[in-house]
């Protein structure tokens, strides 16, 4: 199937449109790249809007209670303290993955560490065994 972009006008396969039940032939009238441009756009010229509704979609929180959360914190990482976020420029929301129950605002290397060891406890604890192995090896070096 064929169809036109309803803002460049070019003609494009099916597979160049994102599918949305609301069209009659279940795909969006703008093509694969014009929705990236419009969305990038969009973001672009209210980043806070856009930041809010991320917060809200993922983790059901308004941009205000982000910063009152960071406020908190003393525009801290909950886990290391630090003042940086790293990474993206913004402390990240540190939830349970299996409750969804928000724990704090990490910095980017607090978030990372926990999630790749495991996001619980005994992954961590096995973690902190194996540094304190390690340190007190390179004492007797």
């Amino acid at each position: 199937m064929i169809k036109a972009c309803c803002k460049c006008y070019r003609f494009f396969n099916a597979s160049c449109f994102y599918k949305n039940r609301t069209y009659e032939d279940k795909l969006a009238g703008l093509c694969k790249p014009c929705t990236i441009k419009q969305m990038a756009d969009r973001y672009h010229s209210n980043p806070l809007v856009s930041r809010n509704a991320a917060l809200k979609r993922e983790f059901g929180i308004t941009l205000d209670q982000y910063n009152e959360m960071l406020a908190k914190q003393n525009h801290q990482c909950a886990c290391c303290g630090t003042t940086d976020p790293r990474g993206q420029g913004a402390f990240h929301v540190d939830h349970c993955h299996k409750t969804g129950i928000i724990r704090g605002l990490l910095c980017h290397l607090c978030n990372t560490g926990i999630g790749k060891l495991g996001d619980d406890l005994p992954g961590l604890l096995k973690a902190v065994e194996y540094l304190e192995k390690s340190a007190a090896i390179q004492q007797y070096d």
